[in-house]
């Protein structure tokens, strides 16, 4: 049986470096600009270790 194939998103694991960010500060700049509340600051861990992608949600 093969292994478990590697989701990691490098390519934002390596910009977050470039720009010298841990997962919650960025979750935090993001919270900063588009208001508190807008992201879970453990988010950022799922899109960089996951490959998962932001949800877009509306907002009545």
């Amino acid at each position: 049986m093969g292994s478990a194939p590697d989701r990691t998103n490098q390519t934002l694991a390596a910009y977050m470096a470039e720009a010298d960010l841990t997962p919650r500060t960025l979750a935090r700049e993001i919270n900063r600009l588009f208001g508190a509340g807008t992201l879970a600051e453990t988010a950022p861990y799922h899109w960089r270790d996951a490959g998962g992608i932001p949800a877009r949600r509306c907002r009545r």
